[in-house]
């Protein structure tokens, strides 16, 4: 008889945290919130923030820059970036602080080769001003339910016959 793992008990997936954010409008928690109330370990916040490519790099001044979020951005690539501060606007709605991440690569480093240009090595990007619709939960690397352990698998069969003769290479031993 199948049962979840007990490292799979808090599990929610990004989708469904995403689902529930629009739904009730939810505020987000800043990093310093969520050391007391975390969200789920397999989740990271995105934020939508362009970063200029390779070439046509931006100009750095310093070691920590920032900016402030505008319209520009709203069809941009989700960058990972972590809330630092909350401020609730006459409307009820927030807008945040937060800082852009290194992505990190495949292979959990930041890689050259990546088609999405991420904060260069070393550097703080603070964007303020940064709306709600902004940000979202994305799944960290290989940490979706398909990769839990004790997941339920099944094997599926099907009869050879069905498959054209020329996919058929391989000599039955």
């Amino acid at each position: 008889n199948w049962s979840p793992d007990v490292e799979s008990q808090g599990y929610v997936s990004a989708s469904d945290l995403n689902k529930d954010a629009e739904d009730q409008h939810l505020v987000l928690r800043t990093s310093k919130e969520q050391e007391s109330d975390p969200y789920p370990n397999n989740v990271q916040m995105n934020c939508r923030y362009r970063i200029a490519r390779k070439g046509k790099a931006e100009k750095y001044h310093s070691k920590e820059e920032t900016k402030v979020w505008d319209a520009s951005h709203a069809n941009a690539k989700l960058q990972p970036c972590e809330i630092l501060s909350k401020l609730a606007k006459r409307t009820g709605e927030y807008l945040y602080e937060v800082r852009i991440l290194e992505r990190m690569g495949r292979l959990g480093i930041y890689s050259k080769d990546d088609k999405i240009p991420g904060v260069p090595k070393g550097q703080k990007v603070i964007i303020k001003s940064v709306p709600r619709e902004a940000i979202e939960f994305g799944d960290k690397m290989y940490s979706t339910d398909i990769l839990l352990s004790n997941v339920f698998r099944h094997e599926i069969v099907v009869s050879d016959d069905i498959w054209p003769a020329s996919w058929n290479n391989l000599k039955s031993t």
